[in-house]
């Protein structure tokens, strides 16, 4: 089945304002699999629909904030429609809306990975006199 391009214009209206795609295939009369092999073929549609799913989420956050907002809403049932909202835009969009959780050093203190013998790292750090723990100074016991 052929998707006429003003079909497609509507579908992508309607994703971008944050409705789920087969609500609006099915409201369009067009069966999911004819759509994403529509999008396996043309380049230039797949990208729209990115777009178009990409501004959804933004109108799906939009939606959270208005649901967490709402005085008339009891909370039970807030708090559940707000978090699948969360989760549904974390999946979707993960950099934007994932929380996620950065391990980095700083300037002064970079991390850094490393493997080290044990046996190996207590007698070089014996050797240099240092304590198993590493620490020296006024406040580890060990002054140098």
């Amino acid at each position: 089945m052929a998707i006429r391009e003003k079909t497609f214009r509507a579908i992508l209206a309607e994703v971008a304002a944050g409705s789920p795609v087969r609500r609006a295939l099915k409201a369009h009369e067009v069966s999911p699999c004819a759509f994403y092999a529509l999008l396996d073929r043309d380049a230039d549609r797949a990208e729209r629909y990115a777009r178009a799913t990409r501004g959804g989420c933004d109108a799906f956050a939009d939606e959270a904030v208005q649901i967490a907002d709402d005085p008339l809403i009891p909370a039970d049932q807030k708090r559940i429609m707000v978090d699948t909202r969360k989760w549904l835009l974390a999946k979707r969009m993960p950099k934007k809306y994932g929380e996620r959780t950065v391990i980095a050093g700083d300037a002064d203190s970079p991390i850094s990975v490393g493997i080290v013998e044990p046996k190996a790292e207590l007698l070089r750090r014996l050797v240099a006199g240092t304590p198993s723990g590493g620490a020296t100074g006024p406040d580890s016991g060990t002054e140098r």
